[in-house]
């Protein structure tokens, strides 16, 4: 298919029809790109033709085809792509943020949600009896839902055990947040 007139002149002709069910695409991960490239398509699709949703697939050869002998792609990157999409889209990180953790254009990896908060919290853990919405989503174990919720309660935590029984996931955020001054020790800290 032809890029722009195949494909992009129908995105822009399903864009101008208002379509109540939108439009998704789907993009093959090869080694042809970069995940800074194929983060910049993502974001220009989803502002300019009006994505939905955007789908990602790992390459694999197939026999008796013109790139059969190629290596297939990894499925982490193509779940890290997908990690990526869904800071993007359900938490509002923006796509320089994932420039900050990249090796030559490629995600790191592991999780790109924790290699930020790596970053992120670097000057040390969060209070989360203090913490605003968009420091807490930036902690892994919470998301946009739980964050809101925590928002909307008067938080006075006193222990990790009473946190995680408002929604956070303790063993992906205990490294990055403290209670009271009390912070984890080690991974056995606080919660099997």
């Amino acid at each position: 298919k032809e890029f722009s007139s195949d494909m992009l002149k129908r995105q822009f002709w399903i864009k101008k029809q208002k379509l109540s069910a939108g439009q998704s695409t789907q993009i093959i991960l090869n080694d042809m790109s970069t995940d800074k490239t194929v983060l910049g398509m993502m974001k220009w699709q989803y502002e300019t033709v009006e994505l939905k949703r955007m789908y990602y697939s790992a390459f694999s050869p197939v026999k008796n085809t013109p790139l059969q002998h190629k290596a297939p792609e990894s499925k982490r990157r193509e779940r890290h792509l997908y990690n990526t999409d869904f800071l993007f889209r359900d938490y509002g990180f923006k796509i320089k943020e994932f420039h900050s953790i990249m090796d030559d254009g490629m995600l790191p990896k592991i999780d790109p949600k924790l290699a930020l908060a790596q970053e992120f919290f670097r000057d040390g853990p969060l209070d989360l009896n203090d913490a605003s919405y968009e420091e807490l989503i930036r902690v892994p174990g919470i998301g946009p839902k739980t964050a809101k919720k925590l928002l909307w309660k008067k938080r006075h935590f006193k222990t990790f055990e009473e946190a995680h029984r408002n929604g956070i996931n303790i063993k992906k955020a205990a490294p990055f947040v403290t209670v009271q001054g009390k912070r984890q020790l080690s991974l056995e800290s606080f919660y099997p």
